[in-house]
């Protein structure tokens, strides 16, 4: 039979763990007498290790992450840093495929007369967690994010109504990560600007990850 207050004993324990010791690219699942322990820190998988748990190590490519936890890109299916990323030619890469995990500080809205549809821009950051006030502090490099409908893609009727869904999702979605308190995820594609030939990802929708 399970021994309930052991398993709230060892919760309990491995919670207080994750505010003294923070490791980010590390996620690990473990089990220990039936019970299932997952999305642990590499301390919490050493703590649980030492009562004969068995822990298995996420590969981390395709992992999200989870709020506290550093952003993540995946180019093509395939992991990087924002810092690799941003060092590479935006020209030469521009269309590819691209994931990302990040936090942001501030969007800004282009006038709707200005745009079809809607337009957002704001800059994702992989972040640093700040654990005294629970939020994302910015880290470099930023790199720019433009969200807009596309032309080419043919939505669902009617469409002005479609639009504007969209928008207000996005909407919501920004100004709850707004100054890093939530995580997002992005999904498009790379870009670079036609007048500056500079680093850009575009996508239609922002998505909140809790």
């Amino acid at each position: 039979m399970r021994n309930i207050s052991f398993e709230n004993i060892l919760r309990s324990l491995l919670l207080a763990s994750s505010f003294l010791s923070f490791t980010t690219g590390f996620a690990a699942d473990c089990k220990l007498a039936g019970v299932g322990f997952p999305g642990m820190s590499s301390d919490q998988a050493k703590a649980l290790s030492r009562f004969g748990a068995s822990c298995a190590q996420d590969n981390g490519d395709t992992a999200q992450p989870r709020l506290g936890q550093a952003g993540v890109i995946l180019v093509d299916g395939k992991k990087m840093s924002f810092l690799d990323l941003a060092s590479d030619d935006p020209i030469k890469n521009s269309g590819r495929d691209i994931v990302v995990y990040g936090y942001l500080n501030y969007f800004s809205e282009t006038e709707p007369f200005k745009v079809w549809g809607y337009r957002f821009d704001f800059q994702i950051f992989e972040g640093d967690w700040l654990s005294s006030i629970k939020m994302m502090n910015a880290t470099e490099p930023q790199i720019d994010v433009v969200v807009s409908p596309s032309k080419s893609k043919k939505y669902p009727e009617p469409l002005t109504d479609t639009l504007a869904q969209l928008r207000k999702d996005s909407f919501k979605a920004l100004t709850l990560a707004s100054n890093g308190k939530a995580l997002v995820k992005i999904t498009g594609k790379t870009g670079a600007y036609s007048n500056t030939g500079a680093l850009y990802i575009g996508a239609e929708s922002v998505e909140v990850i809790r």
